[in-house]
C-alpha cells in the first residue's frame, strides 16, 4: 500500500503535485466566473490562495500522524 523506497515515494508525491497543478486553474476559473463584483471576488481569491497551502500543511501533518500510528 505504501511506497517501500525513496523512488516510489517521489513518484507518488510527483503525482499528487500534478493533480494539484491540473485542478488549480479550474478552481481559479470557477472562482472568477462565480464572483463578478470586485470586493467579493478579491475575498474569494484570498480564501482560495490561503486554502491551498493550509490544506497541504494539514494533510501532510495528518498523513504523517496516521502513518506513525499505523506502522
Amino acid at each position: 500500500m505504501y511506497p517501500q523506497s525513496l523512488v516510489g515515494l517521489c513518484i507518488v508525491r510527483a503525482l499528487a503535485g500534478l493533480g494539484l497543478a491540473v485542478a488549480s486553474p479550474a478552481a481559479f476559473g470557477i472562482t472568477a466566473t462565480s464572483f463578478p463584483t470586485n470586493p467579493h471576488r478579491t475575498i474569494a481569491f484570498s480564501a482560495l490562495a490561503l486554502g491551498n497551502p493550509l490544506g497541504t500543511m494539514v494533510g501532510t501533518l495528518l498523513g504523517g500522524a496516521t502513518a506513525g500510528l499505523g506502522g
